[in-house]
C-alpha cells in the first residue's frame, strides 16, 4: 500500500486518535448489528399482532 496517495492532513493527526476512532467505529458497528438482531424478532412479533387484529 502506498501512503503517498493519502492527503497530508491524515499524517498530522496522532495515531492514538485514529485508533480510538477505529475502535469507536467497530463498537458502533457491533452495537448496530446487535440492536438489529434483537429488534428484528420484536418487529416481526408486533407486525404479527397488528395483522391478527
Amino acid at each position: 500500500m502506498q501512503r503517498s496517495s493519502l492527503p497530508t492532513t491524515s499524517s498530522t493527526t496522532p495515531p492514538s486518535r485514529s485508533s480510538s476512532a477505529r475502535a469507536l467505529i467497530l463498537i458502533l458497528g457491533s452495537a448496530h448489528s446487535l440492536v438489529a438482531s434483537l429488534a428484528f424478532p420484536l418487529i416481526v412479533e408486533v407486525a404479527a399482532h397488528l395483522t391478527a387484529l
